[in-house]
């Protein structure tokens, strides 16, 4: 009866043992919350542009710094974030697609065009050891733009002795008439402003595009390497991330999550 009432009382222990683990792992994992710091070097590439333009210039810089909020459950991340981005390449020659060069290609002029954005991602962890891993994830969000654009008719509008048929990229070349010594400077572009006419290349004036949105959709999506210092529990390093938010980036981020 003794080595009967043992066994029973094993079995029944070895039981409740059983289904103490199958509840904690049927058990959703605890949720965590954070923040993160982000920078990038972003970069709108020409052949990119080339997509809808001929001649272009493209942005390039380390232009991008952001703030987010973290709610991590298991191996997934929602994250909102606030942003910064630099949206204006230098300034120089455009001509559209199917265009022609000689009455088409615009001086343009980029001034502090930037992108404040808000976004909301969902990041997924695959963690290879205590130390390293990897995240990768997709989001929406919302950009208000603000700063502006200015374009100048840089052809003359005749094909004859045009260095713009053959060099529309090419702002040394190629520049309003109204500028007969060499590229326009500031002063001479901010004079033809005042030309009541509407801007042609044979009769330049800047003007500003009134095309350009107050709001865009952010595109968001992401790849990167975790880094963890086992030490510092909830530190983390995302270095490097890579991806695209309405430009292409590589970057880094810090997480801390509590």
């Amino acid at each position: 009866m003794a080595l009967l009432a043992t066994l029973i009382t094993g079995a029944g222990s070895a039981h409740a043992q059983d289904v103490q683990a199958i509840d904690a792992a049927a058990a959703p994992p605890t949720a965590q919350f954070g923040f993160a710091v982000r920078s990038r070097y972003v970069s709108v590439p020409a052949w990119f542009l080339g997509l809808f333009t001929k001649e272009n210039t493209t942005l390039s810089s380390f232009g991008h710094f952001g703030a987010e909020f973290l709610h991590r459950k298991g191996n997934r991340d929602i994250a909102v974030g606030v942003s910064w981005q630099n949206m204006s390449p230098p300034d120089g020659n455009w001509l559209g697609t199917g265009k022609q060069g000689y009455k088409d290609v615009d001086y343009v002029q980029f001034k502090d065009l930037q992108m404040w954005g808000i976004d909301a991602t969902f990041i997924w962890h695959n963690n290879f050891n205590e130390y390293i891993g990897v995240h990768y994830g997709a989001g929406l969000g919302l950009g208000i733009l603000t700063g502006k654009i200015l374009r100048t008719s840089a052809g003359t509008g005749t094909t004859a002795n045009n260095p713009c048929v053959d060099n529309p990229g090419n702002e040394k070349l190629c520049y309003p008439v109204t500028c007969p010594s060499g590229p326009c400077t500031e002063s001479e572009l901010q004079k033809t402003e005042s030309n009541p006419n509407r801007d042609q290349a044979g009769a330049p004036h800047r003007f500003p595009e009134t095309s350009v949105p107050g709001a865009i959709p952010i595109l968001n999506f992401l790849a990167g390497v975790d880094l963890r210092i086992p030490d510092v529990p909830g530190l983390e390093f995302r270095l490097p991330e890579v991806g695209f938010y309405n430009a292409f980036y590589i970057g880094m981020g810090v997480n801390y999550l509590f």
